[in-house]
């Protein structure tokens, strides 16, 4: 009995517990106790690349065991958003995921774009954020580490860091099985088995996958589904022991994701070209839903192009693996010599639907035009083998090769800890996203200048390099004073081409026919138009070379056994980078330059009632220079997208957790954390193209409230057999997907750009942007419920689950794509049963 409440409270703890500025502890239930109050034993963290327990770092961490994320459901790092206050998660689209930590977020949805919030796994990086949509698997435990990492971490992040420490190889042998079936006809099943190989040799094999046989989004045109999931993992731990003061750790990972891609939920239509009656005219005739058909109620709505209609349904393909090696070598009894090696390799080649409708069937006629009519003549025949046409359709073929090697030491002294490195990384991505047949005002115009516009390739290939030098150290400067002090200086390098290419020359055609001259008389190459507009044939080619100092200052007061103080005060960058985006002009490629920001934090840790009652509290304050956004920029087509920095814009915010154990078999959990971000200075484009001063707007992805509650409760059944109940709800503020204009500067017209010969191209590509509310995310309130009955002595546990059981409506992100504004919803209700044994 007393073995099950050591089970059943360390996973309530570690688990459920919402922290919002620091990892709570594990409940372990001392078996002599005879059922007494169990005592609090901490989570050890390595957020400072050493074993401290998180009560004795000032700084923000969030730590969750590895129980805790199966009995949530928490399958990969986008899941983190529902228990991590100040973490949000949008969908791209394009299967990169989008993270954001207390406001600071990149919304670049381009393979190569590095992100704000990094992601580890055992201390190895995964570079670029599509790398990290794996399923996570045999986890001890997560460390969110909220601020600049950019100190002790290989890759420079200026939200924050995620990092996953696996269980590792045992000594004895072990083996554990868990199976979740649910709704939509999934399957989640996980095995593990550990053990000694010889004396010196230690292995860990883990497999996981999900399979289900229906999808979760219901077309609302036809009788057909979308969403089964298809996902494998495997990882391979070795630990080889060369003697008491030497070992190697080598790991081996594998995923893929053969998924069913996302489908957006169509929200309004917003033509590029108003102008183009025609095909206003078509939309008209055809099945495309003017005005949202289903509002913001049915989180399962949604609509996507049928096969028949495109080369490719919305289906993810792709597959990662990554070979690692550790070497820890303690050199004496003070100093320690650590190597840490990685290869990684990630190939794609999967599809999207970003339009949230079924297509237009080739033979609708509006005004004497049918849609056959607007393909350009030269891929005519061959889209007469489709019967629709879609609207914006992708296929994303990417490949990245990276590597990165990281040697340190590190060392104690009676009074200090120190650790030195360099650092180093080399990655090649090369990335193409193809466009497939598409129909809208923007490109639709052959039965206008005999010139229709249906696909294009977007190839771009970027190198880059970085290296760094840091050192961080941590003084006692008396029994209650502690300074910890970081730096580091890092170079980054980036060569990239890239370009907006011809598929089949109907784009050499399309331009050829409007300029009236054969200005690109290749067709099969790049077509676009240098910074002084004159046509150019080859890609855009530009390097990016940073350099950046990032650091650490922080003070740790002890103010009793129970309390500890701290103010600190980092500084972060995230490095520059090139788009993957369709563009005719130049000026869409153009990098970003790198990010700063300063963070200001103080924070307490305290404990009450023996240790019964817990409240972490945090208070911050980001100066944030040149954030990186995707902004527009207005050309022939419309608004088209580019990236842009924000010279100057400010984040501040207040975080809070209270755990509590009133009794020994009742647990109540509270977090929670506000969040205000502003733009202090910037000129741009809105998502529908009108340029504006965004003096004053809040940042997208970031709500100002989040709230987190739990109430668990375990109780004896009977002699080996107990039980437990919990209950957790979530809050999440509305939050935008575009920034707010407080001046409109300009109504987006075209024809300043090109005035001599887009004579007949007069019209406006948007309305002054008023906020509207498909940009603005709805509030959304989530409750999730656990019951089961577990094995005093730990070996099997049965529950029976539900999320979001009240089916809330919520939307991760929208956007304007094209001629449309759709949005991104989050997942259903779901529930199901899980079995957990160990053998």
């Amino acid at each position: 009995m007393g073995s099950d409440k050591t089970n059943s409270r360390s996973l309530l703890i570690v688990c459920l517990s919402v922290v919002a500025s620091v990892s709570e502890s594990t409940l372990a239930q001392d078996s002599a106790s005879g059922g007494m109050r169990g005592a609090m034993e901490e989570i050890v963290v390595t957020a400072q690349r050493r074993e401290q327990s998180p009560d004795d770092i000032g700084m923000a961490i969030s730590a969750i065991g590895g129980d805790a994320l199966d009995q949530l459901g928490i399958a990969d790092t986008a899941d983190l958003s529902r228990i991590i206050p100040g973490f949000t998660f949008a969908d791209s689209g394009l299967t990169v995921p989008l993270y954001t930590i207390r406001g600071v977020g990149y919304s670049d949805t381009s393979v190569q774009a590095q992100a704000t919030v990094g992601v580890y796994n055992d201390q190895i990086s995964m570079p670029y954020p599509i790398m990290t949509s794996g399923l996570q698997m045999d986890v001890a435990r997560v460390e969110v580490l909220k601020g600049p990492q950019g100190t002790l971490y290989g890759r420079n992040s200026t939200g924050g860091a995620v990092n996953y420490i696996a269980n590792r190889p045992t000594d004895e042998f072990e083996a554990s099985i868990r199976a979740e079936y649910g709704s939509f006809e999934t399957l989640d099943l996980t095995g593990v088995v550990s053990g000694a190989v010889s004396d010196k040799l230690r292995a860990r094999l883990a497999l996981r996958t999900v399979q289900s046989g229906e999808g979760w989004q219901e077309s609302v045109s036809r009788d057909e589904e979308l969403g089964e999931q298809d996902k494998t993992s495997i990882r391979l731990l070795l630990d080889f022991d060369v003697s008491d003061s030497l070992g190697f750790q080598f790991a081996y990972s594998y995923w893929e994701d053969k998924s069913d891609t996302q489908a957006p939920q169509f929200f309004r239509s917003d033509p590029q070209r108003p102008d183009r009656t025609t095909i206003l005219a078509l939309y008209d005739a055809s099945p495309f839903p003017r005005e949202s058909v289903f509002g913001h109620d049915d989180i399962e709505a949604a609509d996507w192009t049928t096969a028949n209609s495109r080369m490719e349904q919305p289906r993810a393909d792709m597959e990662n693996q990554t070979v690692s090696l550790t070497i820890n070598w303690d050199i004496n009894d003070s100093v320690t010599l650590t190597s840490l090696t990685s290869f990684s390799e990630f190939e794609n080649n999967s599809s999207y639907d970003y339009s949230g409708w079924a297509g237009i069937p080739l033979d609708t006629e509006a005004n004497g035009v049918t849609a056959r009519d607007t393909i350009s003549p030269i891929v005519r025949d061959l889209y007469d083998q489709y019967e629709t046409l879609g609207a914006v359709g992708f296929t994303n073929q990417s490949d990245i090769e990276a590597f990165s090697q990281e040697i340190r030491l590190s060392g104690v002294t009676e009074s200090t800890t120190w650790i030195v490195g360099v650092y180093f990384s080399d990655d090649d991505v090369e990335s193409d996203t193809p466009q497939l047949p598409s129909f809208n005002t923007g490109t639709n115009t052959a039965h206008l200048f005999g010139a229709g516009l249906q696909g294009v390739n977007n190839p771009t290939v970027q190198d880059g390099q970085s290296w760094a030098v840091f050192a961080h150290t941590e003084w006692t400067l008396a029994d209650q004073l502690n300074l910890t002090v970081g730096l580091r200086y890092t170079e980054d390098e980036k060569d990239y081409a890239g370009c907006t290419a011809d598929r089949d020359g109907d784009l050499a055609h399309f331009y050829n026919t409007l300029f009236r001259a054969p200005i690109f008389p290749v067709p099969g190459t790049c077509n676009m138009f240098d910074t002084n507009n004159i046509p150019q044939s080859g890609p855009y080619e530009d390097d990016l070379n940073e350099d950046s100092v990032s650091g650490r200052l922080a003070l740790d007061y002890r103010l009793s056994d129970e309390t500890l103080l701290y103010a600190s005060y980092s500084r972060g960058f995230k490095s520059g980078s090139f788009p993957t985006i369709t563009a005719n002009l130049w000026e869409s490629l153009l990098p970003v330059v790198q990010e700063q920001l300063d963070a200001y934090e103080i924070g307490v840790k305290a404990e009450f009632q023996d240790g019964a009652l817990k409240f972490n509290g945090s208070a911050y304050y980001y100066d944030y220079e040149d954030k990186q956004l995707f902004s527009k920029v207005v050309t022939i087509f419309g608004p088209a997208n580019k990236l842009a920095n924000v010279p100057d814009s400010t984040v501040k915010g207040v975080e809070f957790d209270v755990s509590w154990f009133p009794t020994e078999n009742l647990y109540i959990s509270l977090g929670g954390n506000y969040t205000d971000t502003k733009v202090e200075d910037f000129i741009g484009y809105t998502q529908v193209g009108v340029e504006g001063d965004f003096s004053g707007s809040e940042f997208p992805f970031t709500p100002e409230y989040q709230l987190f509650a739990l109430v668990n409760y375990d109780f004896s059944i009977a002699d080996g057999l107990d039980g437990f109940v919990s209950f957790d709800v979530s809050y999440t503020d509305e939050f935008t997907s575009d920034y707010e204009v407080a001046e409109v500067l300009d109504s987006g017209g075209n024809g300043a750009r090109y005035p001599d010969i887009l004579t007949n191209w007069n019209a406006t590509v948007g309305s002054p942007f008023d906020v509207p509310d498909v940009f603005i995310q709805p509030s959304a309130t989530k409750v999730g419920a656990r019951i089961g009955v577990a094995s005093s002595d730990g070996r099997w546990t049965v529950a029976l689950w539900g999320r979001n059981l009240t089916d809330e409506y919520s939307v991760s992100r929208s956007a304007k794509t094209s001629d449309y504004i759709v949005g991104w919803t989050e997942m259903p209700r779901t529930y199901g049963v899980s079995v957990d044994y160990k053998f």
